[in-house]
């Protein structure tokens, strides 16, 4: 019989053999890529050199440029912003300027070094169409002429300039009007954290303003607003969440300047609680709405819905029923699904799959996910996964991941799932039967899971990480918490004194801290 310390010690081994082959599988990903790529990194500023700029842009296409652009900014390895203004060119798309300003010291006010760098991105990127800035400093220049003037010259000159997504809370008001009516190629504004007030703003101001636009992510005082904006804008997507639905992202709403303006989302509680708005809703293609036996008799009386939709968000509340009858309607053509409950509802993978067979996006919240043991669940088309506080039953995470062949992110914040089940997905990850097209895991466990679920999700990402063939990101988190050394040395983790073993299972873990430093 064996004895406690030999397990612990063969345990042990075979932790340190799967850290060596992750080190292996990760440094054979794009071999010949990364070495380019460490070549570059490794002498960039003395190639970012002002008089050896054009030495670099005549060495590297501009593909590869933006991809080492990419890789700048996720890691901030540069010292130098100059080095990444040298990476930006004209197939540059898409271009993160609040990140681009934490180069600077953070005593700074920054204004002079924001006008740095729009100066820069509108000469070395000028056919950037998403840019992402801080609230703060845009705010600063809307009060100030002078800075305003220099702000929308630059911004004005982007010409191919179609997404602008503005990020951060400020204390004040914002003039986001004034913004939009000096950006008339604009066709998508996010501000989720800054708040609207059109009150005073009449008819002819909000279509200036406004009428260019096909999608505004803001937040509102009052609902009386969105329904004065609608009254003049009734094909306008508005909306006033802090995050978009998951599987929608915001270049979903640049339609084909060519074809007619419709409202392609719609929250229905939006419209039942009112809005007097007449639209024509056969266009809407992401329906999100509160399903209760109210909102299903709205639901049925309201003209010109859609006979399909391309995203559905679905809650329930108050009630036990099923979700067969709404998949029943619109499932057939869903490429992206969210249900959410409070705790109590259990959705059935069965139907889902049954009645959904093109859905690339699904999303479970605050629910039971239970499956029918005798049929099979087919999600060959999912390409995300995301769920949230669920519950899973019966076998049910082995069930589902095993549908999924072409998954390529998945994010498990799971309450509840069996020890079976658990090491059911680790044995069918080591034979490789599971999750072979995967790039990107996130497992999230709460201060409820007890030692042995630790360890059982341990094994589960440390063999995922040896064996997956194409996972590049991966992490744990605790409460939310990333779970990393730095972390869990600065003790960033509040636990509970009923933890089951949990910090003492993390402690003993130094093998998963390596692996998971790996993907840092």
């Amino acid at each position: 019989m064996q004895s406690k310390s030999d397990s612990e010690a063969e345990r042990m081994m075979e932790d340190a053999a799967l850290l060596e082959k992750t080190k292996w599988r990760l440094n054979g990903l794009n071999k010949f890529q990364n070495w380019t790529m460490k070549i570059i990194l490794n002498n960039l500023d003395a190639y970012t050199q002002d008089d050896a700029q054009n030495y670099i842009k005549s060495k590297l296409s501009p593909e590869m440029r933006n991809t080492v652009l990419e890789e700048l900014l996720k890691n901030k390895r540069p010292k130098k912003i100059q080095s990444v203004f040298a990476m930006l060119n004209t197939r540059t798309k898409k271009l993160d300027v609040d990140f681009l300003m934490s180069y600077f010291p953070l005593n700074s006010t920054g204004l002079r070094e924001f006008i740095e760098v729009l100066m820069m991105a509108s000469m070395a990127a000028p056919n950037v169409r998403h840019l992402k800035m801080n609230t703060y400093h845009i705010a600063i220049c809307l009060n100030s002429i002078e800075l305003r003037n220099t702000c929308f010259g630059y911004l004005t000159s982007l010409m191919e300039l179609r997404i602008l997504e503005l990020v951060g809370l400020i204390d004040n008001a914002m003039d986001l009007a004034l913004l939009c009516r000096e950006l008339p190629n604009l066709r998508v504004l996010s501000a989720p954290d800054t708040f609207l007030e059109c009150t005073t703003m009449s008819e002819e101001d909000i279509r200036l303003s406004f009428g260019h636009l096909r999608l505004l992510h803001i937040s509102f005082y009052m609902r009386a607003e969105i329904y004065k904006i609608w009254e003049v804008l009734p094909s306008l997507n508005i909306i006033y969440q802090n995050i978009l639905p998951n599987g929608l992202i915001l270049e979903d709403f640049l339609d084909d300047e060519n074809v007619p303006r419709v409202r392609k989302y719609l929250n229905y509680e939006a419209l039942i609680y009112g809005s007097n708005v007449c639209v024509d809703y056969s266009g809407i293609r992401y329906l999100e709405f509160s399903y209760d036996e109210n909102t299903s008799d709205e639901l049925k009386k309201t003209p010109n819905l859609p006979s399909t939709l391309e995203g559905l968000s679905l809650i329930m509340l108050y009630s036990q029923e099923t979700i067969d009858a709404i998949l029943l309607k619109y499932g057939a053509n869903l490429r992206w699904l969210s249900l959410r409950g409070n705790g109590y509802q259990s959705v059935d993978l069965n139907c889902i799959s049954d009645l959904c067979p093109k859905l690339e996006v699904l999303s479970l919240t605050s629910v039971q996910v239970a499956r029918n043991a005798t049929q099979q669940i087919n999600f060959h088309h999912l390409k995300e996964l995301f769920t949230e506080r669920v519950d899973m039953l019966d076998g049910s995470l082995t069930a589902l991941l095993s549908s999924c062949p072409n998954l390529r992110t998945l994010e498990l914040k799971v309450k509840t799932c069996c020890l079976d089940d658990l090491q059911q997905v680790q044995y069918l990850i080591v034979e490789k039967r599971i999750l072979g097209s995967l790039k990107s895991l996130d497992w999230g466990i709460f201060w409820m899971a007890s030692g042995l679920v630790f360890k059982a999700i341990a094994a589960i990402l440390k063999n995922a990480s040896a064996t997956l063939p194409v996972l590049r990101n991966m992490k744990l988190t605790v409460n939310h918490i990333r779970l990393n050394i730095d972390n869990f040395r600065t003790k960033s983790f509040t636990w509970s004194n009923y933890n089951n073993g949990l910090e003492e299972a993390i402690i003993s873990d130094k093998n998963l801290f390596e692996i998971l430093n790996l993907y840092e």
